[in-house]
């Protein structure tokens, strides 16, 4: 069986009126040499008889009713998460701060206390 999608088209195409005679003559031959395709015309026609029986309209108020179901089907939308900074981030900002006070206090401490201007900094640091 060559390519029967493509001759499955052909099928719905030729319902519709829509083959040229060249696409007319290529389909029949593959209708005589493959069951599987001449079973689905004949379903294809089937169908076309069964729904082409139903000439009444829409009711104006059906896309509504779907759309409200489709958004009802839908999940409700999370609110954002409030955004914390990552360990990893914080770790390098506080490290110079930190060690700025150390060596400060260091300082301060190799100094020996000598004045009172040192001590009320080692007391603020």
């Amino acid at each position: 069986m060559p390519d029967c999608k493509y001759f499955e088209e052909l099928c719905s195409a030729s319902l519709d009126g829509e083959l040229t005679r060249a696409e007319k003559r290529e389909l029949d031959k593959h209708l005589a040499e493959c069951p599987a395709c001449a079973a689905w015309l004949e379903d294809l026609k089937l169908m076309r008889t069964a729904w082409g029986d139903i000439k009444a309209p829409l009711p104006e108020e059906l896309h509504e009713k779907i759309m409200e179901h489709i958004i009802d089907a839908m999940p409700a939308p999370t609110p954002p998460r409030k955004r914390t900074l990552p360990v990893f981030t914080i770790i390098p900002r506080l490290l110079p701060a930190c060690c700025w006070r150390y060596l400060a206090r260091l300082g301060i401490y190799l100094a020996g206390w000598k004045s009172a201007s040192l001590r009320l900094l080692a007391t603020l640091l």
